[in-house]
Protein backbone atom coordinates (compact mmCIF):
# COMPACT_ATOMS: atom_id res chain seq x y z
CA UNK A 1 0.00 0.00 0.00
CA UNK A 2 1.28 3.35 -0.87
CA UNK A 3 2.09 6.13 1.47
CA UNK A 4 1.97 9.85 0.60
CA UNK A 5 4.94 11.79 0.48
CA UNK A 6 3.24 14.36 2.78
CA UNK A 7 4.50 14.44 6.34
CA UNK A 8 0.73 15.18 7.30
CA UNK A 9 -1.97 15.61 5.29
CA UNK A 10 -5.00 17.57 7.57
CA UNK A 11 -4.17 20.59 5.88
CA UNK A 12 -4.82 19.37 2.54
CA UNK A 13 -7.79 17.45 3.37
CA UNK A 14 -8.92 20.81 4.71
CA UNK A 15 -8.20 22.12 1.43
CA UNK A 16 -9.36 19.78 -0.61
CA UNK A 17 -12.41 19.03 1.18
CA UNK A 18 -14.55 15.84 -0.59
CA UNK A 19 -12.01 15.80 -3.40
CA UNK A 20 -9.16 14.83 -0.72
CA UNK A 21 -9.31 11.19 -1.74
CA UNK A 22 -10.40 11.16 -5.21
CA UNK A 23 -7.27 13.15 -6.52
CA UNK A 24 -4.56 11.11 -4.35
CA UNK A 25 -6.39 7.68 -5.44
CA UNK A 26 -6.27 8.88 -9.22
CA UNK A 27 -3.13 10.07 -8.81
CA UNK A 28 -1.51 7.13 -7.10
CA UNK A 29 -3.83 5.06 -9.58
CA UNK A 30 -4.49 2.68 -6.30
CA UNK A 31 -8.08 2.45 -4.01
CA UNK A 32 -6.05 2.55 -1.00
CA UNK A 33 -2.78 4.71 0.53
CA UNK A 34 -1.50 5.65 3.97
CA UNK A 35 -0.72 8.81 5.49
CA UNK A 36 -0.84 10.99 8.82
CA UNK A 37 -3.59 13.00 9.81
CA UNK A 38 -2.94 15.61 12.99
CA UNK A 39 -0.32 12.55 13.48
CA UNK A 40 -2.11 9.81 13.40
CA UNK A 41 -1.69 7.32 10.77
CA UNK A 42 -4.64 6.47 8.55
CA UNK A 43 -5.45 4.30 5.60
CA UNK A 44 -8.15 5.87 3.01
CA UNK A 45 -9.77 3.37 1.42
CA UNK A 46 -12.68 3.80 -1.29
CA UNK A 47 -14.76 1.18 -3.76
CA UNK A 48 -16.78 -1.74 -3.46
CA UNK A 49 -14.15 -4.28 -2.07
CA UNK A 50 -13.30 -1.18 0.55
CA UNK A 51 -17.14 -1.38 1.72
CA UNK A 52 -17.12 -4.61 2.34
CA UNK A 53 -13.96 -5.03 3.71
CA UNK A 54 -14.87 -1.73 6.33
CA UNK A 55 -18.16 -3.00 7.02
CA UNK A 56 -18.35 -6.91 7.23
CA UNK A 57 -17.54 -9.28 9.95
CA UNK A 58 -16.86 -6.76 12.57
CA UNK A 59 -13.59 -5.88 11.59
CA UNK A 60 -14.15 -2.29 12.64
CA UNK A 61 -15.32 -0.43 15.78
CA UNK A 62 -16.46 3.60 15.72
CA UNK A 63 -15.22 3.69 19.46
CA UNK A 64 -12.48 6.51 19.04
CA UNK A 65 -12.74 6.79 15.50
CA UNK A 66 -13.74 10.10 15.36
CA UNK A 67 -12.87 13.12 17.33
CA UNK A 68 -15.16 13.94 20.50
CA UNK A 69 -15.89 17.75 18.79
CA UNK A 70 -17.54 15.49 16.09
CA UNK A 71 -19.67 12.52 18.29
CA UNK A 72 -20.87 14.57 20.76
CA UNK A 73 -22.67 16.71 17.86
CA UNK A 74 -24.15 13.75 16.15
CA UNK A 75 -24.38 10.50 17.89
CA UNK A 76 -22.71 11.35 21.46
CA UNK A 77 -22.01 8.59 24.41
CA UNK A 78 -24.25 5.47 24.36
CA UNK A 79 -26.07 6.01 21.30
CA UNK A 80 -26.66 3.30 18.62
CA UNK A 81 -23.34 4.52 16.19
CA UNK A 82 -21.08 3.64 19.42
CA UNK A 83 -22.33 0.22 19.98
CA UNK A 84 -21.20 -2.99 18.11
CA UNK A 85 -22.03 -6.34 17.95
CA UNK A 86 -24.96 -7.85 19.76
CA UNK A 87 -25.84 -5.10 21.39
CA UNK A 88 -25.67 -2.69 18.59
CA UNK A 89 -27.97 -4.90 16.54
CA UNK A 90 -30.49 -5.17 19.50
CA UNK A 91 -30.75 -1.34 19.37
CA UNK A 92 -30.97 -1.36 15.66
CA UNK A 93 -34.08 -3.18 15.36
CA UNK A 94 -35.44 0.21 16.99
CA UNK A 95 -34.12 2.19 13.79
CA UNK A 96 -35.16 -0.28 11.45
CA UNK A 97 -38.40 -0.93 12.84
CA UNK A 98 -39.21 2.58 13.12
CA UNK A 99 -38.04 4.20 9.49
CA UNK A 100 -37.95 1.07 7.27
CA UNK A 101 -41.72 -0.19 6.75
CA UNK A 102 -43.86 0.79 4.23
CA UNK A 103 -46.38 2.76 6.70
CA UNK A 104 -43.06 4.93 7.39
CA UNK A 105 -42.14 5.45 4.14
CA UNK A 106 -45.64 6.57 3.20
CA UNK A 107 -46.47 8.28 6.38
CA UNK A 108 -43.34 10.60 6.26
CA UNK A 109 -43.55 11.68 2.72
CA UNK A 110 -47.02 12.71 3.16
CA UNK A 111 -46.29 14.35 6.36
CA UNK A 112 -43.32 16.11 3.85
CA UNK A 113 -46.14 17.00 1.63
CA UNK A 114 -48.38 18.69 4.16
CA UNK A 115 -45.95 20.40 5.52
CA UNK A 116 -44.47 21.94 2.68
CA UNK A 117 -47.52 22.73 1.14
CA UNK A 118 -48.83 24.81 4.29
CA UNK A 119 -45.31 26.82 3.66
CA UNK A 120 -45.55 27.08 -0.07
CA UNK A 121 -49.36 28.81 0.22
CA UNK A 122 -46.70 31.26 2.38
CA UNK A 123 -44.18 31.63 -0.16
CA UNK A 124 -46.69 32.58 -2.64
CA UNK A 125 -47.17 35.69 -0.48
CA UNK A 126 -43.36 36.75 -0.74
CA UNK A 127 -40.76 38.19 -2.97
CA UNK A 128 -38.00 35.72 -2.60
CA UNK A 129 -37.56 32.44 -0.16
CA UNK A 130 -34.67 30.70 0.97
CA UNK A 131 -34.92 27.26 0.85
CA UNK A 132 -31.97 26.23 3.12
CA UNK A 133 -33.78 28.34 5.76
CA UNK A 134 -37.44 26.72 5.03
CA UNK A 135 -36.98 23.56 4.34
CA UNK A 136 -35.26 22.26 7.87
CA UNK A 137 -38.32 23.55 9.03
CA UNK A 138 -40.66 21.84 6.98
CA UNK A 139 -38.67 18.47 8.22
CA UNK A 140 -38.66 19.28 11.66
CA UNK A 141 -43.06 19.75 11.94
CA UNK A 142 -42.86 16.56 9.42
CA UNK A 143 -40.56 13.98 11.92
CA UNK A 144 -42.07 15.53 15.33
CA UNK A 145 -45.69 15.47 14.40
CA UNK A 146 -45.00 11.68 12.52
CA UNK A 147 -42.94 10.50 15.22
CA UNK A 148 -45.96 11.60 17.85
CA UNK A 149 -44.56 14.86 19.68
CA UNK A 150 -46.83 17.39 20.04
CA UNK A 151 -45.14 20.66 19.03
CA UNK A 152 -45.98 24.41 18.54
CA UNK A 153 -44.83 25.30 14.99
CA UNK A 154 -42.60 28.03 16.64
CA UNK A 155 -41.44 25.02 18.90
CA UNK A 156 -40.76 23.07 15.61
CA UNK A 157 -38.95 25.71 14.45
CA UNK A 158 -36.90 25.97 17.19
CA UNK A 159 -36.25 22.53 17.20
CA UNK A 160 -35.05 22.78 13.56
CA UNK A 161 -32.52 25.62 14.29
CA UNK A 162 -30.72 23.25 16.84
CA UNK A 163 -30.48 20.14 14.65
CA UNK A 164 -29.15 22.19 12.36
CA UNK A 165 -26.40 24.02 15.07
CA UNK A 166 -25.11 20.16 15.37
CA UNK A 167 -24.87 19.47 11.56
CA UNK A 168 -23.60 22.63 10.64
CA UNK A 169 -20.73 22.92 13.40
CA UNK A 170 -20.07 18.81 13.93
CA UNK A 171 -16.47 19.71 11.68
CA UNK A 172 -15.86 22.77 13.43
CA UNK A 173 -13.27 23.15 16.21
CA UNK A 174 -13.59 26.02 19.12
CA UNK A 175 -16.20 28.44 20.01
CA UNK A 176 -19.01 27.08 17.21
CA UNK A 177 -18.66 23.12 17.95
CA UNK A 178 -18.99 24.33 21.75
CA UNK A 179 -21.96 26.65 21.23
CA UNK A 180 -23.28 24.42 19.20
CA UNK A 181 -22.69 21.14 22.08
CA UNK A 182 -24.57 23.81 24.94
CA UNK A 183 -27.18 23.75 22.26
CA UNK A 184 -27.15 20.21 22.17
CA UNK A 185 -27.33 20.11 26.07
CA UNK A 186 -30.89 21.64 25.96
CA UNK A 187 -32.37 19.84 23.17
CA UNK A 188 -31.09 16.38 24.81
CA UNK A 189 -32.91 18.18 27.78
CA UNK A 190 -35.95 18.68 25.87
CA UNK A 191 -35.84 15.05 24.61
CA UNK A 192 -35.66 13.72 27.99
CA UNK A 193 -38.57 15.29 29.22
CA UNK A 194 -40.57 13.21 26.65
CA UNK A 195 -38.79 10.34 27.55
CA UNK A 196 -39.99 10.51 30.73
CA UNK A 197 -44.17 11.84 30.03
CA UNK A 198 -44.04 8.66 27.92
CA UNK A 199 -43.16 6.19 30.14
CA UNK A 200 -45.11 8.04 32.82
CA UNK A 201 -47.92 7.52 30.24
CA UNK A 202 -46.99 4.67 27.96
CA UNK A 203 -51.20 4.69 26.41
CA UNK A 204 -50.84 8.19 25.24
CA UNK A 205 -47.86 7.58 22.93
CA UNK A 206 -48.74 4.22 22.13
CA UNK A 207 -47.81 3.30 18.21
CA UNK A 208 -45.46 5.99 17.93
CA UNK A 209 -41.84 6.22 17.38
CA UNK A 210 -41.59 8.34 20.80
CA UNK A 211 -43.45 5.68 22.44
CA UNK A 212 -40.85 2.87 20.85
CA UNK A 213 -38.31 4.64 21.90
CA UNK A 214 -39.52 5.38 25.87
CA UNK A 215 -40.08 1.26 25.68
CA UNK A 216 -37.11 0.14 24.54
CA UNK A 217 -34.77 -1.70 26.88
CA UNK A 218 -31.51 -3.09 26.60
CA UNK A 219 -30.84 -6.72 26.07
CA UNK A 220 -31.23 -7.36 29.70
CA UNK A 221 -34.69 -5.94 29.88
CA UNK A 222 -33.54 -2.69 31.82
CA UNK A 223 -35.36 0.11 30.47
CA UNK A 224 -32.48 2.52 28.62
CA UNK A 225 -31.18 5.23 30.90
CA UNK A 226 -33.68 8.14 30.17
CA UNK A 227 -30.39 9.78 28.96
CA UNK A 228 -29.30 7.40 26.47
CA UNK A 229 -32.96 7.45 25.16
CA UNK A 230 -33.33 10.88 24.85
CA UNK A 231 -30.02 10.73 22.26
CA UNK A 232 -31.71 8.15 20.48
CA UNK A 233 -35.13 10.48 19.69
CA UNK A 234 -32.67 12.69 18.83
CA UNK A 235 -30.68 10.51 16.48
CA UNK A 236 -34.43 9.79 14.84
CA UNK A 237 -35.11 13.45 14.61
CA UNK A 238 -31.65 15.30 13.52
CA UNK A 239 -30.81 13.09 10.80
CA UNK A 240 -34.48 13.79 9.53
CA UNK A 241 -33.54 17.55 9.14
CA UNK A 242 -30.45 16.52 7.99
CA UNK A 243 -31.15 15.75 4.36
CA UNK A 244 -32.92 19.34 3.93
CA UNK A 245 -29.14 19.08 1.96
CA UNK A 246 -30.55 16.06 -0.79
CA UNK A 247 -33.80 18.41 -1.34
CA UNK A 248 -31.94 21.67 -1.98
CA UNK A 249 -29.70 19.68 -4.66
CA UNK A 250 -32.86 18.08 -5.91
CA UNK A 251 -33.98 21.12 -7.07
CA UNK A 252 -29.91 21.55 -8.53
CA UNK A 253 -30.84 18.91 -10.72
CA UNK A 254 -34.10 19.61 -11.84
CA UNK A 255 -32.13 22.62 -13.41
CA UNK A 256 -29.34 20.21 -14.91
CA UNK A 257 -31.56 18.11 -16.45
CA UNK A 258 -34.70 20.50 -17.61
CA UNK A 259 -35.94 17.61 -19.47
CA UNK A 260 -36.55 15.29 -16.23
CA UNK A 261 -38.33 18.37 -15.45
CA UNK A 262 -40.94 18.84 -17.98
CA UNK A 263 -41.22 14.64 -17.85
CA UNK A 264 -41.80 14.78 -14.27
CA UNK A 265 -44.20 17.64 -14.60
CA UNK A 266 -46.44 15.70 -17.40
CA UNK A 267 -46.43 12.45 -15.26
CA UNK A 268 -43.63 10.21 -16.33
CA UNK A 269 -42.07 9.34 -13.34
CA UNK A 270 -40.05 6.44 -15.00
CA UNK A 271 -37.12 7.81 -13.87
CA UNK A 272 -37.81 9.52 -10.91
CA UNK A 273 -36.84 7.12 -8.45
CA UNK A 274 -33.45 7.45 -10.61
CA UNK A 275 -33.20 10.98 -9.85
CA UNK A 276 -33.53 10.64 -6.27
CA UNK A 277 -30.58 8.22 -6.12
CA UNK A 278 -28.30 10.46 -8.77
CA UNK A 279 -29.40 13.32 -6.07
CA UNK A 280 -27.82 10.76 -3.59
CA UNK A 281 -24.71 9.80 -5.57
CA UNK A 282 -23.71 12.86 -7.60
CA UNK A 283 -24.07 15.67 -4.65
CA UNK A 284 -21.96 15.76 -1.58
CA UNK A 285 -23.12 14.77 2.07
CA UNK A 286 -20.99 12.69 4.18
CA UNK A 287 -17.49 12.92 2.61
CA UNK A 288 -15.82 9.94 4.80
CA UNK A 289 -16.86 7.48 7.48
CA UNK A 290 -14.07 6.40 9.99
CA UNK A 291 -13.15 3.23 12.13
CA UNK A 292 -10.29 1.63 14.06
CA UNK A 293 -9.49 -2.28 13.42
CA UNK A 294 -10.84 -4.62 15.75
CA UNK A 295 -7.76 -7.35 15.17
CA UNK A 296 -5.70 -7.54 13.22
CA UNK A 297 -6.50 -7.20 9.48
CA UNK A 298 -5.20 -7.39 5.75
CA UNK A 299 -6.51 -5.44 3.08
CA UNK A 300 -5.48 -6.33 -0.56
CA UNK A 301 -2.50 -7.93 0.55
CA UNK A 302 -1.81 -5.13 2.89
CA UNK A 303 -1.08 -5.62 6.68
CA UNK A 304 -3.74 -3.30 8.82
CA UNK A 305 -2.42 -3.60 12.55
CA UNK A 306 -5.33 -3.77 15.37
CA UNK A 307 -6.33 -0.02 16.50
CA UNK A 308 -5.63 1.17 13.19
CA UNK A 309 -7.44 4.45 11.98
CA UNK A 310 -8.96 3.98 8.70
CA UNK A 311 -11.55 6.00 6.51
CA UNK A 312 -13.84 4.86 3.87
CA UNK A 313 -14.11 7.89 1.18
CA UNK A 314 -17.82 7.61 0.88
CA UNK A 315 -17.80 10.84 -2.05
CA UNK A 316 -14.35 8.96 -3.03
CA UNK A 317 -16.70 5.68 -3.54
CA UNK A 318 -19.75 7.52 -5.50
CA UNK A 319 -17.50 9.22 -7.59
CA UNK A 320 -15.28 6.36 -8.65
CA UNK A 321 -14.62 6.42 -12.49
CA UNK A 322 -13.41 3.06 -12.37
CA UNK A 323 -17.30 2.28 -11.49
CA UNK A 324 -19.39 4.90 -12.85
CA UNK A 325 -17.84 6.00 -15.90
CA UNK A 326 -18.59 9.74 -16.18
CA UNK A 327 -19.02 10.19 -12.25
CA UNK A 328 -19.50 13.79 -12.55
CA UNK A 329 -22.10 13.95 -15.08
CA UNK A 330 -25.80 14.27 -13.49
CA UNK A 331 -27.23 10.85 -15.28
CA UNK A 332 -29.90 9.65 -13.55
CA UNK A 333 -30.40 6.63 -16.55
CA UNK A 334 -27.36 5.11 -14.95
CA UNK A 335 -29.48 3.47 -12.14
CA UNK A 336 -31.77 2.41 -15.09
CA UNK A 337 -29.52 0.63 -16.84
CA UNK A 338 -27.94 -1.15 -13.94
CA UNK A 339 -29.37 -0.76 -10.62
CA UNK A 340 -28.12 0.22 -7.28
CA UNK A 341 -25.06 -1.74 -6.02
CA UNK A 342 -25.35 -0.66 -2.10
CA UNK A 343 -21.29 -0.99 -1.84
CA UNK A 344 -21.36 1.57 -4.32
CA UNK A 345 -23.67 3.92 -3.91
CA UNK A 346 -23.02 4.96 -0.40
CA UNK A 347 -23.81 8.56 0.29
CA UNK A 348 -25.44 7.15 3.82
CA UNK A 349 -22.70 4.28 4.60
CA UNK A 350 -22.73 0.68 3.50
CA UNK A 351 -23.03 -2.45 4.84
CA UNK A 352 -26.51 -3.91 6.11
CA UNK A 353 -28.99 -2.18 7.74
CA UNK A 354 -29.71 -3.91 10.65
CA UNK A 355 -26.13 -5.80 11.31
CA UNK A 356 -23.65 -3.04 10.10
CA UNK A 357 -23.62 0.95 10.68
CA UNK A 358 -25.72 2.15 7.51
CA UNK A 359 -28.31 4.38 7.72
CA UNK A 360 -31.99 2.98 7.98
CA UNK A 361 -33.46 6.29 6.91
CA UNK A 362 -31.94 5.83 3.75
CA UNK A 363 -35.53 4.62 2.08
CA UNK A 364 -37.17 7.06 3.19
CA UNK A 365 -34.51 9.80 2.46
CA UNK A 366 -34.78 8.38 -1.33
CA UNK A 367 -38.43 8.54 -1.06
CA UNK A 368 -38.54 12.45 0.53
CA UNK A 369 -36.50 13.46 -2.05
CA UNK A 370 -39.02 12.00 -4.86
CA UNK A 371 -42.20 13.44 -3.47
CA UNK A 372 -39.88 17.02 -2.77
CA UNK A 373 -39.48 16.07 -6.69
CA UNK A 374 -42.93 15.68 -7.80
CA UNK A 375 -44.08 18.71 -5.37
CA UNK A 376 -41.78 21.10 -7.38
CA UNK A 377 -42.72 20.21 -10.58
CA UNK A 378 -46.64 19.56 -10.48
CA UNK A 379 -47.71 20.76 -7.32
CA UNK A 380 -45.85 24.20 -7.26
CA UNK A 381 -44.39 27.22 -9.92
CA UNK A 382 -41.27 28.66 -9.39
CA UNK A 383 -38.13 30.71 -10.52
CA UNK A 384 -34.52 30.98 -9.67
CA UNK A 385 -33.45 34.34 -9.74
CA UNK A 386 -29.83 35.25 -10.65
CA UNK A 387 -28.01 33.62 -7.79
CA UNK A 388 -24.70 31.75 -6.75
CA UNK A 389 -25.77 27.95 -7.15
CA UNK A 390 -22.00 26.77 -6.43
CA UNK A 391 -21.48 24.00 -4.52
CA UNK A 392 -18.15 24.17 -2.71
CA UNK A 393 -16.08 21.45 -2.20
CA UNK A 394 -14.06 22.51 0.29
CA UNK A 395 -16.89 23.52 3.25
CA UNK A 396 -18.50 20.80 5.25
CA UNK A 397 -21.34 20.08 4.81
CA UNK A 398 -21.52 21.62 1.72
CA UNK A 399 -24.73 23.28 -0.11
CA UNK A 400 -25.12 25.70 -2.58
CA UNK A 401 -23.87 29.48 -2.12
CA UNK A 402 -26.58 30.95 -2.39
CA UNK A 403 -28.55 28.75 0.12
CA UNK A 404 -30.96 28.07 -3.42
CA UNK A 405 -33.70 31.08 -3.91
CA UNK A 406 -36.78 30.97 -5.09
CA UNK A 407 -39.11 33.86 -6.11
CA UNK A 408 -42.57 33.82 -8.19
CA UNK A 409 -44.00 31.06 -6.10
CA UNK A 410 -47.25 30.04 -7.04
CA UNK A 411 -49.11 26.96 -5.76
CA UNK A 412 -51.70 24.85 -8.50
CA UNK A 413 -54.99 24.33 -7.76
Amino acid sequence: MQNLRSIDSALSFLADGYLFGTRRFDALQTDAFRTRLLGVPVVVMRGSDACRFFYEQGRFTRSAALPPSITHLLQDVGSVQTLEGADHRDRKHLFVDALMSREALDGLADAVEIEWMSAAADWAYRDRVSLSAEIPKILSRAILSWSGIESTPSGADERASEFVSMIENAARIGPPNWAARARRRRTEKWAGRLVVDARADPAASEGTVLGAVAAKTSRTGSPLPVEVAAVELINVLRPFVAISRFLLFAVLGLRRRPDLAEAFRSGDESLLEDFAQEVRRFYPFFPVIAGRASRPLEFDGHPIAAGSLVMLDLYGTDHDKGYWGDPEVFRPERFAEKGVDPNHLIAQGGGTYLDDHRCPGEPVTVRVIMRTVQILTQRMDYQLPPQDLRVSLRAFPAIPESGVLLSGVTVRA
